[in-house]
């Protein structure tokens, strides 16, 4: 996998700080350092290394052979093996066993910003679901099972960040280097049958892995009649493991129409683990304090909120199409990094010797707003064997991010996706393009020893290749 770099180029005269990398994150973990008197005395101002930028918007991948794309608007016609991410209920219509793998490139992004052009060119294979429905029980059970793995949300970054400006008393400049990540993947199983010949129902049970790496280091400098200058290297990388119910209806309204609607519960944590570390100094004339920090068995971890997605659908002769309306909940504040270890302070200056202190690490806590994202999507057959079918959707990925978070940036997204299908035997096989694009408000770069803060907005373009494979024992077209 390529990682996309930045490339930075200054507009109308004026220098501003540009992040632009295919996935984004922000991380802004706090040190609190004592400056120059002994501990008892001393001042704390806090210190704050750059933020980047990590996205962790829901509906980020396609998933699936045919919902992605179709802006996986799929909860009333999922039908295969891709039920068990959708609606468990849509395995109760899966005609054979099936297994069915599906994944997305990014092959481009372009960032712009309010005072800068800069583009990112990269690739970011995506595996976005390994999925299998089992029939064989149906005939003496009434019951149907499936089995799936299925990546929800990738973002990776790597970014360079550059700053020249003017301040009181000098020229400041900032260099900084990001990479992360922020992961969603969900391990399902889940059951269906029919209820009458209209209704479908299934219950699914799942682990989802929320896995989030962050690291930023750099320097902020400002050079004239007082020099001063501030490095920091900072990381922070969490796992927790969550437990999730899913409920899934089905119905069939007669003329061609039917209706869906999934409940999933809140993630109930199994487990977290992760490691949290910083080393900041801070140069000044006649003095410099240095605080450093790891604790490789941090605290801190992930949450999940109550989903509930509700949909509609209507088929007409070859063209089938499917509103819906998805719910995320709002989640508690809660700490993503934290650690009980404290950090060593080391100040030298007038005294002959250094003065060694500690002092307690603030942890970085975010939280998560509820939101609303929108999906419809749909497909025509072609042909009168109808062995190949197009497919569009459009939908939105909106920030379950709250203004002034730590971690997260916010950045509401829209996409659309184009595709074909085409069946060879036993296999089908489907390629796409998805088009994304979004805005963020507020980018920031502020030290607080520097006093200033520097501000931007951004636009993300992302165009990928999306492309999936099917295997079902029948053979035929459904």
């Amino acid at each position: 996998m390529t990682r996309p770099r930045t490339r930075l180029r200054p507009a109308g005269g004026k220098t501003v700080l540009v992040l632009a990398t295919a996935r984004r994150f922000v991380l802004a973990v706090a040190a609190a350092l004592l400056l120059p008197a002994l501990p008892a005395m001393a001042q704390s101002p806090l210190l704050v290394a750059p933020p980047t930028l990590l996205v962790p918007n829901d509906d980020s991948l396609p998933i699936g052979t045919w919902p992605a794309f179709e802006a996986n608007a799929a909860v009333v016609r999922t039908d295969d093996s891709s039920a068990v991410w959708f609606n468990p209920a849509g395995l109760a219509r899966a005609g054979t066993s099936s297994a069915a793998a599906s994944a997305s490139t990014i092959v481009r992004t372009r960032i712009e910003s309010d005072g800068f052009a800069s583009d990112v060119e990269g690739s970011q294979l995506s595996p976005s679901q390994f999925a299998a429905v089992l029939t064989a029980l149906r005939e003496k059970t009434g019951l149907t099972l499936g089995f799936g793995i299925t990546r929800l949300v990738s973002w990776d970054v790597r970014a360079d960040g550059l700053v020249f400006h003017d301040v009181p008393g000098g020229r400041r400049r900032v260099t900084f280097s990001e990479s992360g990540s922020y992961v969603r993947t969900s391990y399902g199983a889940a059951v269906a049958r029919d209820l009458s010949p209209l209704v479908r129902a299934g219950l699914g049970l799942s682990v989802e892995s929320v896995d989030t790496v962050a690291f930023v280091a750099g320097t902020d400098a400002v050079v004239g009649t007082t020099t001063r200058t501030f490095t920091f290297r900072q990381d922070g990388e969490n796992q927790t493991l969550l437990l999730r119910a899913t409920l899934g209806l089905q119905a069939d309204l007669g003329g061609g129409w039917g209706l869906g609607a999934v409940l999933r519960s809140p993630g109930v944590t199994l487990s977290s683990t992760g490691r949290f570390g910083g080393d900041y100094t801070f140069d000044e004339p006649a003095q410099t304090t240095n605080v450093t920090f790891f604790d490789d068995e941090a605290g801190g971890e992930s949450r999940l909120p109550f989903e509930a997605v509700l949909g509609a659908a209507v088929k007409a002769g070859r063209l089938s199409l499917e509103g819906q309306v998805r719910y995320f909940g709002p989640g508690g504040a809660h700490d993503a990094f934290s650690t009980d270890h404290p950090a060593t302070v080391i100040w030298t200056g007038a005294k002959p010797e250094p003065v060694v202190y500690t002092v307690a690490v603030p942890p970085t806590r975010t939280s998560r707003r509820a939101i609303v994202d929108l999906a419809l999507g749909g497909h025509v057959d072609l042909g009168t064997s109808r062995k190949v079918r197009l497919h569009a959707g459009v939908g939105t990925s909106s920030a379950p991010v709250p203004s002034g978070d730590p971690l997260f940036t916010r950045a509401d997204l829209w996409s659309a996706t184009l595709g074909a299908t085409t069946r060879v035997s036993s296999l089908q096989l489907s390629v796409g393009f998805r088009y994304e694009r979004g805005s963020i408000d507020d980018v920031r770069s502020e030290v607080l020893p520097m006093g200033e803060v520097v501000r931007s907005g951004a636009t993300i373009r992302n165009l990928g290749v999306v492309f999936s494979f099917a295997y079902d024992a029948a053979g035929g077209a459904k």
